[in-house]
């Protein structure tokens, strides 16, 4: 009797392990509840990822999600949305294909189809799965906004986990190599994303037909006398040029920090400088326009931003950058363009994080008309960290006065260059700001790089 009971233990272990092996290497069709539930979730996360690749790579704005704590576009336009230049979404539909190829088989009659199957889903959706851990933290701590679409697409991936080894519970001894597999290829991506250089985060747009420098006169400039706007008396209408309005009648010329105030009657006696915009479709007189840094420099170019955007005040730090290295040769013609539809039709939504935007443009614009001694410094303020319209009104009455800002804000000028300033953006294509604009190139999207900046101005 003593002798029997190893023998009884051994039985019991080694029909164990032959149990175990069965159901290893025999699966089984899969129910259909199953099939149908892997397949809808793959099938969703598949269009999604796919709708997010083509935002990705035609820089537009995402459907229905463009404001506040869901930010989509915000999400889908930083270093984390791109891992070396190509949309984290495309390697998604990737692997969603791979997925419901691999699902497919599940049904097949070979029980070797099912098995390499099960693996091969088996560590995708553990790819899946520590991508979502991964992006959802991302989104969560160092952005600071959520992307629903990319939600709904890192859930699928988890519930396709969930099912997998709720189906295949005693096979998870086996399964589990697939999934280490698939989490040191999800680790792996994280290493590529934490560890390499940011990629390109903005799109470029070439217009050749910009070959040679526009030397066409511009528009004479319409002058405000006691609030109403007049057309100057010499004015002559050229198709392929924009005139800005000019804000105060018998104001002194001067330069200070590399920016003209116009009299109006010297305006005439001025040289332009003319500076293309709108893909060199008109050209602004940058001596009439806010202008950061030297408007006579060798480097003049354009910016429509927002001073509500994030991606705008980032790419403000690299506009720094790129002064520093072109120094006094270096000038940059500012052209607020609020992102909200109080001011702006081509905005796309009335964002929370929007609602201050065509206030602070206005004060920015105001300052400028009353000094623009005083741009310089309002602006590299306002773009220093987010600012509310009650502080940018504050600063704005510390810099030029408080009877001075509210007299210039009541004539309206501010609002008819913002109002041309939309013109412009719209001929641009709308759709994303920063947009920054040289002779026959604009860069749409943020630029993290001074150097960038700077390369393109030398061309």
């Amino acid at each position: 009797m003593i002798a029997t009971v190893p023998a009884l233990e051994t039985d019991r272990l080694q029909h164990r392990s032959t149990s175990l092996k069965s159901t290893n290497s025999k699966l089984g069709l899969v129910p259909l509840s199953f099939f149908a539930a892997t397949t809808t979730l793959a099938a969703i996360a598949l269009l999604l990822s796919g709708y997010l690749a083509y935002v990705g790579f035609m820089s537009s704005q995402v459907v229905g999600c463009d404001g506040g704590l869901f930010n989509c576009d915000h999400v889908l336009t930083t270093r984390w949305a791109k891992i070396f230049g190509v949309p984290v979404s495309m390697l998604a539909v990737t692997l969603y294909l791979v997925v419901i190829v691999a699902i497919g088989f599940l049904r097949s009659g070979r029980d070797s189809f099912r098995r390499i199957a099960s693996t091969v889903m088996m560590a995708s959706a553990a790819v899946a799965t520590t991508a979502a851990v991964w992006f959802i933290s991302i989104q969560v701590f160092t952005i600071g906004h959520l992307c629903p679409y990319c939600l709904v697409v890192h859930a699928c991936g988890v519930l396709l986990l969930a099912l997998m080894l709720w189906q295949y519970p005693s096979a998870w001894i086996k399964t589990g190599y697939s999934m280490t597999v698939g989490v040191v290829a999800g680790v792996a991506l994280i290493a590529v994303q934490a560890f390499t250089p940011a990629p390109q985060t903005f799109m470029i747009e070439t217009n050749e037909t910009l070959s040679t420098p526009v030397t066409t006169e511009p528009f004479a400039a319409p002058i405000t006398v006691d609030g109403e706007s007049k057309p100057n008396s010499e004015t002559k209408s050229k198709a392929d040029n924009f005139d800005a309005p000019v804000a105060m009648l018998f104001q002194p010329l001067w330069f200070a920090t590399g920016m003209l105030q116009i009299e109006a009657g010297a305006s005439a006696n001025a040289t332009p400088r003319l500076v293309p915009v709108s893909g060199g479709r008109k050209t602004l007189d940058a001596r009439k326009w806010p202008v950061w840094g030297n408007v006579d420099g060798k480097y003049v170019i354009a910016e429509m931003f927002d001073y509500t955007c994030e991606h705008c005040r980032n790419t403000h730090r690299a506009v720094r950058d790129a002064k520093a290295q072109l120094g006094g040769d270096f000038g940059v013609v500012m052209l607020p363009v609020p992102l909200h539809r109080s001011c702006n039709d081509a905005a796309t939504s009335n964002a929370p994080e929007r609602a201050d935007a065509c206030e602070i443009a206005a004060l920015a614009v105001s300052v400028w008309l009353i000094d623009p001694t005083k741009f310089t410094e309002l602006h590299d303020w306002l773009f220093a960290q987010a600012r509310t319209a009650t502080e940018a009104k504050a600063q704005a009455e510390t810099l030029v006065g408080k009877a001075r800002l509210s007299q210039e804000l009541a004539k309206g000028t501010a609002a008819k260059y913002i109002a041309k300033n939309i013109i412009l953006y719209k001929d641009a294509g709308a759709g994303t700001v920063p947009k920054i604009i040289f002779p026959t190139t604009t860069l749409v999207g943020e630029v993290g790089s001074g150097s960038t900046i700077a390369e393109f101005a030398r061309r």
